[in-house]
């Protein structure tokens, strides 16, 4: 049987540490992926660097049209936490996006009809709140096989397009919206 007093409390943990260091750096190494000295380090050289509320602004393009879904969520005014933290994201490397894909009048009829009562109400609130809302917001969609999200997914970014395609002075070669996917398989079910 085993003590907790001898085993635990009336030990010399560093002794302890000393002897199964190396397998507990092991199995640590199963769950923690970054050493908290590397966050630590990242975030003093960030708050040394000035003041935390200051972005450097000189060479962040910005244009309305196509940020107008680029959100965190209601009520956050921070940056982006990578930036934060000191980590470098940019990268030479371009990634080109293909302009969506806008379905015919028909197509588009045709899938808003087959929309359930619940799908209909959902797409017409995430237009109401588009058109005439000033606020951010996030949504998540879920449920389980069958349900009918993708549909849902395809008749509310349809109307997004839509919406936006028919404001005066709108070019449709613009990207307004980016339909995305946790997975590959969920990204092409919903064209993504």
């Amino acid at each position: 049987w085993s003590n907790e007093e001898e085993d635990l409390i009336y030990i010399n943990h560093e002794e302890r540490f000393e002897l199964h260091k190396n397998l507990i750096r092991q199995k640590r190494s199963e769950y923690v992926h970054r050493e908290a000295n590397e966050f630590e380090k990242a975030f003093e050289e960030h708050t040394e660097g000035g003041n935390e509320d200051d972005i450097d602004d000189a060479n962040i393009e910005y244009d309305q049209d196509k940020n107008e879904f680029l959100i965190y969520e209601t009520g956050n005014n921070e940056g982006d936490i990578f930036v934060e933290m000191g980590v470098n994201t940019r990268t030479e490397k371009v990634e080109h996006f293909n302009v969506p894909k806008i379905i015919p009048d028909t197509e588009y009829q045709q899938m808003m009809r087959s929309l359930n009562n619940n799908q209909r109400k959902y797409t017409l609130n995430v237009m109401n709140l588009i058109k005439n809302g000033d606020k951010q917001f996030f949504h998540f969609i879920n449920g389980g096989a069958g349900v009918g999200k993708s549909t849902l997914i395809k008749a509310v970014y349809q109307s997004i397009l839509r919406f936006y395609n028919s404001l005066p002075g709108s070019n449709p070669g613009t990207i307004r919206a980016a339909i995305c996917a946790p997975t590959g398989k969920a990204a092409e079910v919903i064209d993504g």
